[in-house]
């Protein structure tokens, strides 16, 4: 990944924090009942190696910038969900990021 020293700590952090809180929802019980839950796991963790593959730093955190990541795991999925569902990509980078 390219980016000044700040932003590959900056999209680092970020991609932690997406990793804990996809953690927490694929292990979580209710979640291994619902019906397509094997196709979930598949598309998250699709999502989550498009981000750890990414070119340039700047692309995720031009993407995940405003997501005030906390201890609550599910209040964090729900704002990362949004920006997969809501972001429009503006680089060829963050499209590939956001598999759109």
């Amino acid at each position: 990944m390219k980016g000044s020293e700040k932003q590959l700590k900056w999209a680092n952090d970020i991609i932690r924090n997406i990793r804990a809180a996809w953690e927490v929802a694929k292990n979580d019980e209710k979640s291994k009942s619902m019906p397509g839950y094997a196709a979930g796991v598949a598309l998250w963790e699709a999502r989550i190696d498009r981000l750890e593959n990414a070119d340039y730093a700047g692309d995720i955190i031009d993407l995940f910038k405003d997501i005030w990541f906390t201890d609550d795991q599910w209040h964090n999925m729900c704002d990362i969900i949004s920006v997969y569902n809501i972001k429009r990509p503006y680089t060829e980078g963050q499209s590939k990021i956001l598999g759109k």
